[in-house]
C-alpha cells in the first residue's frame, strides 16, 4: 500500500508497486514504465508519499535510496530481515511509526535517524536478546507506543526513565520477553504508562512476583489497562487495590480459585477478564464495580453469582462453561452467553439473539450450546468448595491434590512414542489452554520463527 498525502491530485494516473529485484518500483497502469520507488515518474511528486506497506512481500533487504522518502508511516512486518535495514538508520527521518515485527532481526543497536520522531515502534516477534539502548536511554522523547513481544529483554540496567524529566511513553508490551524481577524495576520506573501487558504468549516466559510490580511503582495513578494473562498466578496480592486508575484488568489464563476482597475497590473498573481459571465465587465486594461494562467469567467453576446483579453498567457477561445452578435475567445486558451450565437456557427470552450476537462479534462461533453435561460436573458440590462463617463470608478451603509422579521420567525421555498429544510435551506451542474452547494447536509460522532462536 503505498499512501499519498491528501493534497495531492492523483487523478493525472494510477499505479502499482511491483518488486524488481528485491528493490520496489512504481509501474504506471496501462504502460510498461517503471521507476524506482524513491524516484518515481515525473508527474507523481514524490515528497507527497506518506505511508508505504511492503509487509508480506518475504524481503531480506531494502535500497539504500528508500531513506530519502519523506515517510511518515513504514511497514515491513512478516518479511525474512535477519538485520534492520540501513535506510532505516540512516534515513527517513520524518518517520513516526515503524513496523519491524515478525523477521528475524537481532538486535537494533545504532539509533535511527527517525528516534526524536518515532511514535509507535514494533519490533514483536524477533529474535532480539536485548532491548535497544537507545530505548532505554529515552533518546525516543516522542515515543508512545513500543511492543516487544516474543523478544528477550535482556539487561536494562542502564535505563534512564527515573532520571529524565520528561517523555511520552504510555503503552508497552512486553509479552513473553524473559522478564524478571531486574527487568520490573525498569518497567516500574516508567512512570507515563497508561497500557501495559506482561503476558505469556510464546516461547520465552515471563516470570516475576506480582508483589514487586505493584510495589512501588511509579505508574500507580496513571495505569488504566493491565494485561496479565497466562503467568500461573494463583493469588492477587492485596496492593492491586492501590491501582485505582485501572479501566480495564486481564487475569485470564491464569490459576486463581477467588478474588481479594479489596477488588471491590477499583471503582474505575470497566472491563474485568478472569476467563479460564478455577474460580468458584465472587467476593462480596464484587458489587462494589458500579463502573463494570464488561465482565468475561467464562470456563471457571462459579456457583454463585449474586454479586454482579446490581451493576447497573454491566451490559456484556460472558458466563459460558461454569457450574452455575441458575440465573436471574438482567435487563441490561446485551451480550451475553450462559451455555455449558447446569440449567437450561430455552426457555429464557430474547436470551438467543444476545447470545449469538456476542459469539459472531468475537469468534466464538465452535462454542457448544446447552446445559454442561452431567459428566463434566465435578463431583464436589458448591457448598463443599466454601465454608461459611459468622461474617457472613465464603472461604475458600484448600483441595488435597496427589502431586505424585506416576511417569518414569527415564521412559519419557527415551520412549519414542511421545508426541505432542502428550503433557510432557516441551515444543514450540503457544501457551496449553484449558478445557475445550481452547485446545492446543501447533502454529508452523510459529515454529519457523522460534526453532532457530539464540539459547536464553
Amino acid at each position: 500500500m503505498l499512501e499519498i498525502n491528501e493534497n495531492y491530485n492523483l487523478e493525472a494516473f494510477s499505479f502499482d508497486i511491483v518488486c524488481i529485484n528485491n528493490n520496489f518500483h512504481i509501474k504506471l497502469k496501462n504502460t510498461k514504465e517503471k521507476f524506482p520507488l524513491y524516484k518515481g515518474p515525473s508527474n507523481l511528486n514524490i515528497k507527497n508519499i506518506i505511508k508505504l506497506d511492503l509487509s508480506h512481500c518475504k524481503l531480506f533487504e531494502l535500497d539504500n535510496n528508500l531513506g530519502s522518502l519523506p515517510l511518515k508511516n513504514l511497514n515491513i512486518s512478516h518479511n525474512q530481515f535477519a538485520e534492520v535495514p540501513n535506510c532505516i538508520i540512516k534515513g527517513l527521518p520524518q518517520l513516526e511509526d515503524l513496523n519491524m515485527s515478525n523477521n528475524g532481526i537481532l538486535k537494533f543497536d545504532n539509533e535511527p535517524a527517525c528516534c526524536c520522531k518515532l511514535k509507535v515502534l514494533n519490533l514483536s516477534y524477533n529474535k532480539c536478546i536485548t532491548l535497544p539502548l537507545w530505548i532505554q536511554t529515552v533518546n525516543t522523547m516522542n515515543l508512545k507506543e513500543f511492543y516487544y513481544s516474543c523478544n528477550i529483554i535482556g539487561n536494562t540496567s542502564k535505563s534512564e526513565y527515573k532520571k529524565v524529566a520528561s517523555y511520552r511513553l504510555e503503552k508497552a508490551v512486553f509479552c513473553s520477553a524473559k522478564i524478571d524481577r531486574v527487568n520490573i524495576d525498569f518497567i516500574k520506573s516508567i512512570r507515563t504508562l497508561k497500557y501495559l501487558d506482561l503476558s505469556n504468549e510464546g516461547f520465552y516466559l515471563n516470570s516475576f512476583s506480582l508483589e514487586c510490580l505493584f510495589e512501588k511503582n511509579d505508574w500507580i495513578n496513571t495505569l488504566r489497562v493491565l494485561i496479565l494473562n497466562n503467568l500461573d498466578i494463583s493469588f492477587l496480592p492485596d496492593a492491586i487495590s492501590k491501582l485505582t486508575s485501572l479501566s480495564e484488568l486481564s487475569l485470564s489464563k491464569n490459576n486463581l480459585y477467588y478474588l481479594p476482597d479489596n477488588i471491590g475497590d477499583l471503582n474505575h473498573l470497566e472491563s474485568l477478564d478472569i476467563s479460564f481459571n478455577h474460580i468458584w465465587c465472587l467476593p462480596s465486594t464484587f458489587k462494589n464495580l458500579t463502573n463494570l461494562k464488561k465482565l468475561k467469567c467464562d470456563n471457571n467453576s462459579l456457583c454463585r453469582i449474586e454479586e454482579i446483579y446490581n451493576l447497573p453498567k454491566l451490559v456484556i457477561l460472558d458466563l459460558y462453561q461454569n457450574e452455575l445452578n441458575n440465573f436471574v435475567n438482567i435487563p441490561n445486558i446485551d451480550f451475553i452467553d450462559l451455555e455449558q451450565n447446569v440449567f437450561d437456557t430455552k426457555d429464557f427470552s430474547g436470551y438467543v439473539a444476545k447470545k449469538d450476537s456476542y459469539r459472531n462479534k468475537n469468534g466464538l462461533l465452535n462454542r457448544l450450546d446447552g446445559p454442561l453435561e452431567e459428566s463434566f460436573v465435578q463431583e464436589e458440590s458448591c457448598s463443599d468448595k466454601f465454608s461459611y462463617d459468622s461474617d457472613n463470608e465464603y472461604q475458600h478451603r484448600e483441595v488435597e491434590t496427589d502431586t505424585s509422579e506416576s511417569w518414569d521420567e527415564v521412559k519419557i525421555k527415551t520412549n519414542p512414542d511421545i508426541t505432542s498429544s502428550d503433557e510432557e510435551w516441551d515444543g514450540y506451542f503457544q501457551y496449553a489452554a484449558y478445557k475445550n474452547e481452547s485446545t492446543p494447536k501447533f502454529d508452523p509460522d510459529c515454529y519457523e520463527l522460534y526453532k532457530d532462536y539464540p539459547e536464553a
